[in-house]
């Protein structure tokens, strides 16, 4: 038996990712708020884009 196939059906976590930041992940998928990070950084993208081809073309 392979150990992958061991530890299929178990509990096994990685040890790099601590209960608690997945704790702290969970909060951010129910979180209204990571709708409003998504669009500033969206926003944040396009505006660097538009103002840097803008800068580019010799605006």
């Amino acid at each position: 038996m392979s150990p992958l196939s061991a530890m299929e059906g178990s509990d096994v976590m990685s040890p790099l990712i601590p209960k608690r930041s997945l704790l702290q992940l969970k909060l951010w998928d129910d979180s209204p708020l990571r709708h409003y990070v998504w669009g500033a950084l969206i926003l944040a993208v396009g505006a660097f884009t538009v103002f840097g081809m803008w800068f580019l073309l010799g605006g």
